[in-house]
């Protein structure tokens, strides 16, 4: 018990983050990762989890363009930080990440969907080029063309952009797409190689008021990315989509679907 409660500090705690105190909300979440580690145990051992999708789409067409992968509301105990933060404490985040992906061909089998998605994957996966190998591979197994998925990347989670260079090779070697997230707090001008790497940059709505990123996008621009929004239950306007050169977005403004067969 006390090693779980150990791993799990640990999982809190990071380069930038390096300390942590003891408060009632801290102890409530300590049992919590429990149960959520039951519950993830659970859906690994039988091998199936239920998924749902957002829409991302073309705000002027209101055309979806892609579809981001998540893991369904009744699949979850508690929000995503705290999951993710089960899965880092139980070293289970690679086994986690193949199972979304397994199910996601299951599902697209089961319903000859063909069409683009946006695949969340974890440091830990994206430092491991055997997984990503294995991941590959199972997504070869159905007939939608690898072109047609992207992996999204946290910048949050990125220390040493090194460590990921042989796993993004891998994937554009394979044409799929790569999406940046959570990036404009992270910029570092030592990383600045990491974005010729990526297809797409997800912004979010408070992004937008940041003066700085204005002065940085000019460099941003050089590498040819294009801007996805993240716009929440936030009013879309017309001048600030144009102004950051935004096509595609995500939030309110697009529907989600509770599972594959409503993709039909």
């Amino acid at each position: 018990d006390d090693l779980v409660k150990l791993r799990y500090l640990n999982s809190i705690t990071s380069p930038i983050s390096k300390y942590i105190f003891d408060n009632k909300n801290f102890r409530y979440n300590v049992e919590l990762a429990k149960t959520i580690l039951l519950n993830v145990n659970n859906l690994l051992n039988k091998k199936e989890i239920p998924l749902e999708y957002i829409g991302v789409g073309d705000w002027l067409t209101n055309e979806i363009r892609f579809l981001g992968v998540n893991i369904a509301q009744k699949a979850m105990l508690g929000e995503l930080l705290s999951l993710n933060r089960v899965l880092k404490a139980n070293e289970l985040e690679k086994n986690w990440d193949y199972l979304v992906v397994s199910q996601l061909i299951k599902d697209l089998k089961k319903t000859h969907f063909i069409g683009s998605f946006i695949i969340n994957l974890s440091i830990t996966s994206l430092e491991d080029p055997k997984i990503i190998k294995r991941m590959i591979k199972r997504l070869e197994s159905y007939d939608n063309p690898l072109l047609n998925y992207y992996i999204s990347i946290d910048f949050n989670d990125i220390y040493d952009y090194q460590l990921v260079l042989t796993s993004l090779n891998i994937l554009k070697e394979k044409k799929i797409g790569l999406i940046g997230t959570n990036f404009v707090e992270m910029l570092n001008v030592t990383q600045l190689d990491m974005f010729k790497y990526l297809d797409y940059l997800i912004l979010e709505f408070s992004d937008l008021c940041n003066d700085n990123l204005k002065h940085f996008l000019p460099v941003l621009n050089q590498f040819g990315v294009k801007y996805i929004l993240n716009h929440a239950s936030n009013t879309l306007k017309r001048s600030e989509l144009e102004q950051f050169d935004i096509k595609f977005v995500y939030g309110d403004k697009f529907s989600k679907y509770e599972n594959v067969n409503a993709l039909k």
